[in-house]
């Protein structure tokens, strides 16, 4: 360390470095970035190095050759595996933080990676537009105040945003700002920038020792000191906080801690020098003496200067009041007592109108002009939430709710939501999207559309005018943070809000109205993305329209025609009209509805529903649209009397309403999960470094060798490598983990260490299925210290036991958290005020905590002990949203991860990372859910496995669209290849992964892409058909039987495990058996997939097992746990029948991601019905059912099937999965059974 801080100066210029031979900086720049055969190059410098500190940090700028508008900053680290290392580190994390951020305000990273041979690191960003001069700077905020609010505004929010991410500037001086424009727009944008010192100061006050203390003092004091060029001393110290002048400015010992308010005062003084004018001109004497003074005086002559600018404050009249006093906050003397960004940036955004109207004397032009319809306030604002007291349908409550929007919207900004109010509100799909400009206000966002002139009568529309916005819904905030924060934004300023009524004119109110055209432009992204991240974008929009197509089409508008034949019943016909004039709004819906076995008339669509239960439920609403809410009834199917007619029965008082729309019951939670992933897709739209990500997987490596795996885990196989890989590279990172390859322990390691190096952060656990979500919780509690705190979501208003099977992880719900919290909390507070009343139990609990012993109590604190009582006795909720915002590991559903955020008062506080098992089994509008919410991701999955839900289905769709008449239709048939990347998002990323060649080598990242290739779960002979036929090496190599050669390979100790099973005889000593069925009659498939054949054998099976399995009950992973899978619904039915096999049944989807030690396979399928496999074995012939079907078990596989049917007619994976059944596993002919 001490070399490292040797001569520490600040600006000096192609100094040698003893660290690399002869090379100056100049030249080192040059070998690496500039010359023909440079490593990162080529790029051409611009000027000399600019060394902040020798031998450990320099700075260059450079440019693409022959193109000087592509220019980038180098910052260059010296030394990795020192000081330098940490450094570039930190600096790096902080900069993929901001990333993911996506603040205009805030710098924008393009490359960066470290160089081992020659100990040197690199980041690289973007060096958009110029520095800030100081008095330019103030002459500009002197002629344009207005734009100058703005920018003061935009760079509260990106400090805030920061604070947000827990991250400090330390030293925000006016030569942090940097001027920019970005290439597509003529806004000019004033941005943060020099965030390397942050981590310089920070790692320098925490690293050093006694013995160089002094060293590193005077270093920092040199990186505070040192004004930018062009800048006098006094003025850039006119910006440094008094609570570091001691440190700074004093000869005596001063500690020195950090405060988030610092860089508040830092951006007072910007705000003082933009809005008050220049220092040295408006304080001419205070800023002589600062000038003047030398040493510990220079602390003493600053603090009269800051003195000075907040007395100035007070006089200044032509300043608005408001903003004076917001400088003033910001100036306070006292870091305690000085606003926060995020406190200053909400009293600028309360006082914004206020402000602005003292400069905006521009009287010629009107306000612009907002039309509500007091009609729909009368339910929502009005009964419902009780912001107004009057009804709008009098002219008082009109009067009342136009002064609420007055006020609710006074400091409004618009942003524009990519996908209008769909998710947010109820109503028909054109209508929603086409509400697409939002207003933020004080307590909803409020979902805006242009005015259309319309024909009430018709429908028709006629000019749209764009002088006036119409408030067409609202969602509440809490509930819409994703738009709350979204970007680019514009403050809207002066507003006048107008009563209109459908069909009335505002002809004479819009005379000489400013156009939003102006407005909306400016925040409406179209075009202001890479064609690659839009195109990735349009694919995820067309999955969620078909995914709203497809439950749309599960809706029948019906007539009740009469009373059913049995007591109780109705008779419903299906009325076309309606539904054909529904259908034909949506193209898309037309062409989804156009195919009968899409879209099947009413009465043959409700027979084919399956369900487990003992009825088909119904819910029906009435009413000529199809609006599910809560007042929707639910009945029972009776039966289909013909393909348009069925009849059903009421559920308990219900009244099935004469002209209704009906829907399957189990779509009810179809809809919200649908609005969750319309939100995730919204909040998307914001977050570039993600998409990017998604689309093409790229990293930088943080390793350095800091996350080698400690030597006591004792993981085998890749696992220490892949943890490594997970914590190292960053942001994002892709684990595929093929059956029983231990990606949870891998993932559950990786959390352990990641939370032990980073104290504080907070990681989000989410996964497809409860099931897995839990699955990895347990391994997360066994793990993780005691005193982790754990929080496991579950749904609102549904008991914790329904949705968290496992008793471990049920103890860390949040009513179960919050309860043993408050108890311990208690327990601890009584024994501090009344140590009586403890009970022998409490007193052992007590002294297990390290001989945790009450305290004595003065009578102060007494009595706030005892206030503390009452409130933990009577107030759980703050104890709830404390363990909320406090949980170091916090685990959610895909769809549950949505609702984490909704009560949080500071949405930029984000996850540190975001973990999604089961991410190749979930569609990607349910992986964006939990990946929105954090700004560094990891998938773990297995594409090989089953994946997204009706893949097929989508690809046919698409396929049928090849002809349609329709433009934006056919253009998904067109751009398929688009769409379907996007849905097997996980597989994508691996089978087309890698750094894009065609970028610089300083701007290519690190491909992120893991995989795990040793298996502890099956019996390597089970194992055997699985790793040929589905994870074979690449390039495939072929054995001498001409079978694929597998990577996966099979631990150790797997292979000395027999399943102990003796009968039936053929059973004993073979852990893979096929009992072949063909020949026999009774083992013949019926229509809708079931084989009662099958299911006799399958009894007789379980019947003659020695020694019999474990009962139901027990875990089936458990030596003897027997488990029965099946790829078809009938068939599980006809198996459960069957008492002995009763709860040991499942389907193949159901059961991914869980083993048992011994499982049987019904494979159903034996007749030849076509030319395909698909006509033949159906989705039996699937890769993913035939994988998740064989690896299963661990030590005991027994398929039930047609041997000569599925190798004659199940297509390629079949034909070797056979094949190696025949040469390491046992075949029987199934008749043996009955023998």
């Amino acid at each position: 360390m001490a070399a490292d801080l040797d001569g520490a100066g600040v600006r000096q210029h192609n100094r040698p470095m003893g660290t690399h031979g002869e090379d100056t900086y100049v030249q080192l720049v040059n070998r690496l970035f500039c010359k023909p055969d440079a490593p990162y190059g080529p790029y051409v410098l611009r000027g000399d190095p600019e060394v902040v500190v020798p031998n450990v940090l320099i700075r260059a700028r450079v440019h693409r050759p022959g193109d000087l508008a592509d220019r980038y900053e180098i910052s260059l680290f010296l030394g990795i595996h020192g000081f330098a290392g940490e450094l570039w580190e930190h600096e790096l994390r902080s900069l993929l933080r901001l990333e993911a951020l996506n603040h205009p305000a805030l710098p924008e990273i393009k490359g960066g990676s470290f160089r081992a041979a020659d100990g040197v690191a690199f980041i690289m960003t973007r060096d958009h537009g110029q520095p800030l001069r100081h008095d330019l700077a103030v002459q500009w905020a002197r002629d344009h105040p207005i734009e100058a609010l703005e920018q003061f505004s935009v760079l509260l929010d990106a400090l805030s945003q920061l604070h947000g991410a827990r991250l400090l500037h330390r030293n925000l001086t006016m030569g942090a700002l940097r001027a920019v424009q970005p290439d597509d727009s003529s806004q000019v944008n004033v941005q943060l920038t020099r965030f390397e010192m942050s981590t310089l100061i920070g790692n320098l006050v925490r690293r050093v020792s006694r013995r160089e203390e002094a060293q590193a003092r005077d270093l920092i004091r040199r990186l505070y000191l040192t004004p930018p060029e062009g800048v006098e001393e006094a003025r850039h110290l006119a910006y440094l906080a008094p609570e570091t002048h001691d440190y700074l400015l004093s000869d005596r010992a001063a500690s020195r801690r950090d405060w988030e308010t610092t860089d508040v005062f830092g951006m007072g003084v910007v705000g003082w020098e933009w809005f008050c004018g220049p220092i040295p001109e408006v304080l001419p004497e205070e800023y002589a003496a600062v000038s003047a003074a030398e040493g510990p005086a220079k602390a003493i002559a600053l603090a009269r200067l800051h003195e000075a600018m907040r007395r100035h404050l007070t006089r200044k009249t032509d300043l608005p009041r408001p903003l004076a006093e917001l400088l003033r906050r910001l100036l306070h003397s006292a870091p305690e007592s000085r606003d926060t960004s995020f406190e200053a940036l909400r009293y600028l955004e309360q006082h914004w109108e206020g402000i602005r109207g003292v400069w905006d004397l521009d009287d010629e032009q009107k306000p612009y002009l907002v039309a509500f319809m007091p009609g729909k306030s009368e339910e929502t604002i009005y009964n419902k939430r009780k912001w107004i007291s009057r009804t709008p349908a009098d002219p008082a409550g009109r009067d009342e709710l136009k002064l609420f929007l007055e006020q609710e919207l006074r400091c409004a900004e618009l942003v524009w939501s990519s996908t209008g109010a769909v998710g947010y509100a109820t109503d028909d799909l054109d209508k929603l999207e086409e509400a697409e400009w939002v207003l933020i206000g004080e307590r909803a966002v409020w979902f805006c559309a242009y005015l259309y002139d319309e024909d009430l009568l018709s429908r028709r529309r006629g000019k749209r005018h764009e002088d006036t916005l119409v408030i067409k819904y609202f969602k509440e905030r809490n509930y819409a943070q994703e738009l709350v924060n979204a970007r680019p934004r514009r403050r809207v300023g002066r507003l006048e809000l107008v009563p209109f009524y459908p069909g009335q004119s505002l002809r004479e109110v819009r005379a000489g109205r400013p156009s939003w055209r102006k407005l909306t432009d400016s925040v409406r992204k179209v075009g202001r993305r890479n064609p690659e991240d839009a195109d990735f974008l349009r694919s995820l929009d067309f999955l969620l329209e078909y995914e709203r197509v497809e439950l749309d089409a599960r809706k029948y508008p019906f007539i009740r025609i009469d009373e059913g034949e049995q007591p109780g019943t109705a008779i419903l016909r299906h009325d076309h009209k309606r539904d054909d004039e529904r259908r034909h709004r949506s193209p898309l819906l037309t062409a989804y509805s156009a195919d009968g076995r899409r879209r099947p008339p009413l009465g043959d669509f409700v027979e084919r529903l399956s369900t487990e239960d003992d009825f088909i439920r119904l819910d029906v609403v009435s009413g000529t649209r199809p609006h599910f809410h809560g007042s929707c009834k639910t009945v029972d199917l009776v039966e289909r009397k013909d393909a348009d007619t069925i009849v059903v029965r009421p559920r308990g008082d219900t009244v099935v309403p004469k002209v209704g729309w009906l829907r399957p019951s189990e779509d009810g939670g179809s809809e919200p999960q649908l609005i969750r992933k319309v939100r995730a897709r919204t909040a998307l739209e914001s977050q570039a470094a993600l998409i990017r990500n998604l689309r093409d997987p790229q990293a930088f490596d943080l390793g350095r060798g800091r996350w080698d795996a400690d030597n006591d885990e004792r993981l085998e196989g890749e696992a220490p490598d892949r943890i490594r890989d997970m914590l190292a590279l960053q942001p994002f990172y892709a684990l595929q983990g093929p059956p029983g390859t231990g990606k949870t322990t891998v993932a559950a390691h990786a959390v352990r260490r990641y939370l032990k190096a980073e104290p504080g952060a907070r990681v989000l656990v989410s996964a497809q299925s409860n099931y897995a979500l839990d699955n990895l919780a347990a391994r997360l509690i066994k793990e993780l210290p005691e005193e982790t705190l754990i929080l496991r979501e579950t749904p609102a208003g549904a008991k914790d036991e329904d949705t968290v099977k496992d008793p471990v992880v049920l103890e860390h719900t949040l009513r179960r958290l919050t309860q043993r919290v408050a108890e311990n909390v208690e327990l601890e507070l009584t024994a501090m005020l009344d140590p009586d009343k403890l009970s022998e139990a409490d007193r052992r609990r007590l002294k297990k905590r390290s001989g945790w012993f009450p305290p004595r109590l003065d009578e102060k604190e007494r009595a706030l002990a005892e206030e503390w009582l009452r409130s933990v006795q009577s107030n759980k909720i703050e104890l709830t949203d404390r363990i909320r915002s406090g949980a170091s590991v916090v685990l959610a559903t895909c769809s549950i991860s949505s609702t984490i955020t909704e009560t949080v008062r500071d949405p930029s506080d984000m996850f540190d990372w975001v973990i999604l098992e089961e991410a190749a089994k979930a569609w990607p509008t349910e992986v964006i859910i939990p990946l929105v919410l954090g700004t560094r991701w990891t998938l773990i999955g297995d594409h090989r496995q089953l994946g997204a839900y009706r893949e097929r289905e989508v690809s046919q769709f698409l396929e049928s669209l090849s002809d349609h008449a329709d433009d934006d239709v056919r253009r998904h048939f067109e751009d398929r290849k688009s769409r379907l990347r996007a849905l097997k998002l996980f597989a994508s990323l691996f089978e087309e992964g890698s750094p894009d060649a065609n970028s610089s080598p300083a701007r290519r990242r690190v491909s992120p892409l893991g995989r795990l290739e040793l298996q502890f779960r099956m019996h390597p002979i089970i194992a055997q058909p699985v790793g040929r036929a589905f994870y074979r090496l690449q390039p495939e190599q072929r054995d001498e039987d001409g079978l694929p050669v597998s990577f996966l390979r099979t631990h150790g100790a797997t292979a000395e495990i027999d399943h102990g099973v003796s009968r039936p005889y053929f059973l004993k000593n073979s852990p893979l058996v096929w009992l072949d069925t063909a020949g026999m009659e009774q083992c013949r498939e019926e229509p809708f997939w079931y084989n009662l054949g099958e299911v006799e054998l399958i009894e007789k099976l379980v019947q003659q097992m020695d020694p019999p399995p474990l009962p139901p009950g027990v875990p089936a992973e458990e030596d003897g746990g027997l488990v029965i899978l099946t790829p078809y619904l009938a068939q599980k039915k006809r198996l459960e029948s069957r008492g002995l096999l009763a709860r040991r049944v499942h389907t193949v989807h159901s059961y991914q991601g869980r083993e048992a030690d011994r499982v049987i396979v019904s494979l159903v399928r034996s007749t030849r019905l076509g030319n395909t496999v698909a006509s033949n074995v159906g989705h039996v012939g699937q890769d993913e059912v035939i994988n998740v079907l064989l690896s299963r078990a661990r030590r005991l596989l027994v398929l039930v099937g047609n041997l000569e049917h599925l190798a004659t007619c199940g297509g390629e994976s079949w034909d070797i999965v056979i094949r190696t059944i025949k040469r390491y596993g046992r075949i029987e002919p199934a008749r043996i059974l009955e023998e």
